[in-house]
């Protein structure tokens, strides 16, 4: 088959690979497979290559890799399909007995081990990311992700453009997503905003590549089911889709006091309650509902490279260049009904014991019958902490008190997300 012939068929195979299409790309190289049957060549070896692609792929973003494996399972697993789909990706890419027409083989080869590479190395930082027996190192994450980033420029087949796009873009939006979880959790302004920005400018690009797929006819049943593309998107794709949706709500209620100052209390109330979650509303609600003195989120600045407060900083600014220090080392990101001033020593006591660090998983009690105030403490993630206060003893196993603490703390470090990459998972 002539190099014009090839990159005709593998355009639309890789087309319809980067529109999640993996059943009608097998369908096209099978065919195809059928047309030179009994014929053992790079080519005819190449496209049963593919094909073992397409399978893996499909299994991919369907993340099936995360599920617990049962005892009688006997697939083989995801990452040896991978190695194995490498493995003779750089076996074509290497031979040296390639003649002229075979050349396109050569080459897409070689471009298939290296992405390849960088699949087994997504699904290490997704495998990573939904271990759920402690918080992820976002910034240990960062540079594993932008190793896979760095080989898009080694990428060279132009047949492979349109799946080559898409594969970067998953790992463009897996970096903005881990990045942003690197920002929140020192409080950065900036780079949380930017990160939010470029994180929703990607998924959008990408959802704009998925509608140039070509939709097969279904029938009225089946298409409400799957929705009106005719096809139901992967597993990955869609938590992405929760993940933005979860950063922005956390992105809400860290900086929303900066963002308030922007703002009237109405507009902000209005602009928050359009959110999937409106985490400050369900913070004012418990306020109300418990009849609470106060509810507030502490930061812990201590040790953050750079902090100079909450918002915006223009380097190079010599209006005031001394760091915080003391109490404004632990200033309220939210608070209401208003700031405790009078108690924020106590509180500030309390969490600047190196004893607290390691109590996350509970909510601390403390009654002062000196002043007749009960004060529960949550640690949301290392640095941040939810501080609720009442007026009057409280008993200390209050479930409507504690549940709602530790719900919120839980939501907030966003567990649940995260053990939702697993298919099935609760």
């Amino acid at each position: 088959m002539a190099v014009e012939n090839k990159n005709g068929l593998l355009h639309p195979v890789f087309f319809n690979m980067s529109t999640f299409s993996y059943d009608r790309a097998r369908d096209i190289l099978e065919k195809e497979r059928d047309k030179v049957k009994g014929s053992v060549t790079r080519w005819t070896h190449f496209l049963s290559v593919l094909v073992q692609l397409c399978n893996a792929e499909k299994q991919y973003v369907n993340l099936s890799f995360l599920q617990t494996r049962g005892f009688l399972r006997k697939e083989v697993p995801l990452k040896s399909s991978y190695e194995n789909i490498r493995s003779e990706a750089d076996r074509l890419s290497d031979c040296n007995e390639a003649s002229e027409t075979e050349d396109v083989v050569t080459q897409v080869a070689s471009d298939l081990a290296t992405l390849v590479k960088g699949r087994l190395k997504a699904m290490d930082v997704y495998e990573k990311l939904s271990n759920s027996s402690k918080l992820p190192n976002y910034s240990e994450l960062q540079p594993e992700v932008r190793s896979i980033a760095v080989g898009k420029k080694d990428i060279q087949a132009e047949c492979l453009d349109s799946w080559k796009e898409v594969f970067y873009l998953e790992i463009g939006v897996l970096l903005d997503c881990i990045s942003m979880c690197a920002s929140l959790t020192t409080w950065d302004f900036y780079g949380s905003l930017t990160g939010l920005q470029s994180l929703t400018e990607k998924l959008n690009s990408w959802s704009d590549l998925i509608q140039n797929r070509e939709t097969r006819k279904l029938s009225f049943a089946t298409s409400l089911l799957r929705g009106v593309s005719g096809q139901s998107e992967p597993h990955l794709y869609t938590w992405f889709g929760k993940f933005r949706a979860a950063l922005l709500s956390k992105f809400s209620l860290y900086f929303y006091q900066v963002l308030a100052k922007q703002t009237s209390g109405t507009e902000m109330r209005t602009l928050t309650s359009k959110l999937p979650v409106d985490q400050a509303n369900r913070m004012i609600s418990f306020h109300r509902r418990t009849d609470a003195a106060f509810i507030c989120i502490v930061f812990d600045a201590n040790g953050v490279p750079g902090y100079k407060g909450p918002g915006y900083h223009i380097q190079g600014d010599k209006k005031d260049n001394s760091p915080p220090t003391g109490l404004d080392l632990f200033p309220s990101i939210f608070s209401h009904p208003s700031h405790p001033s009078q108690h924020w020593p106590n509180i500030v006591m309390i969490l600047a014991d190196k004893d607290f660090e390691h109590v996350m998983d509970r909510t601390l009690y403390f009654y002062d019958g000196g002043n007749g105030l009960t004060t529960y403490l949550q640690m949301i993630e290392p640095r941040y902490t939810l501080v609720a206060m009442f007026e009057g003893r409280r008993a200390e196993r209050d479930q409507n008190i504690t549940w709602f603490l530790q719900e919120a703390a839980a939501q907030l470090r966003l567990t649940k997300l995260l053990w939702g990459l697993k298919p099935g998972a609760k």
